[in-house]
């Protein structure tokens, strides 16, 4: 008797990665977690618009978003508090998926709002962020800063 070959095990698709935000009392931190219980970020890397001037920064085993990483730059760099307060972070996250590695690359808006300060510029407090384009497996840094650099452009445009 001929031998039945066995059936195709079904395909499993791993669920897209969404970060959800959790802010500090004070709006000066963000912490990241994955939506899914099945996923576990590792690292993370933040990438900020390029008018900001602030260089990338690496997260390992506590995945978060510090005001004090880029309140001054925001600052100067927003020109007008009443402008959209959102600021477009391109987030790359390495993690774990029910045990396999995988990487997305995501940009963010992070919610904010201007904290007066008495001596030192004001401050952006923290409020939250929303998922605006998902990356492919395949996106090139390049395309992710020029993606980025003109979401804060649309938000942000310069002044005549």
């Amino acid at each position: 008797a001929a031998e039945k070959p066995a059936p195709a095990a079904p395909t499993v698709r791993a669920a897209p990665l969404v970060l959800t935000a959790s802010t500090d009392a004070e709006g000066r931190t963000l912490r990241f977690a994955a939506a899914s219980r099945d996923q576990v970020i590792q690292t993370q890397t933040i990438i900020f618009p390029t008018a900001l001037g602030t260089a990338d920064i690496d997260t390992v085993g506590n995945p978060r978003l510090e005001a004090g990483w880029f309140a001054d730059e925001l600052h100067a760099a927003a020109r007008d508090s009443s402008a959209a307060r959102r600021l477009p972070v391109a987030v790359v996250t390495h993690y774990l998926d029910d045990g396999a590695a995988r990487e997305n690359t995501a940009i963010y808006d992070i919610g904010y709002t201007w904290r007066s300060r008495f001596i030192r510029n004001d401050a952006p407090a923290l409020e939250g962020i929303t998922l605006v384009w998902r990356g492919a497996g395949n996106t090139r840094p390049d395309d992710i800063r020029k993606r980025l650099d003109a979401r804060w452009t649309k938000a942000h445009p310069a002044k005549p």
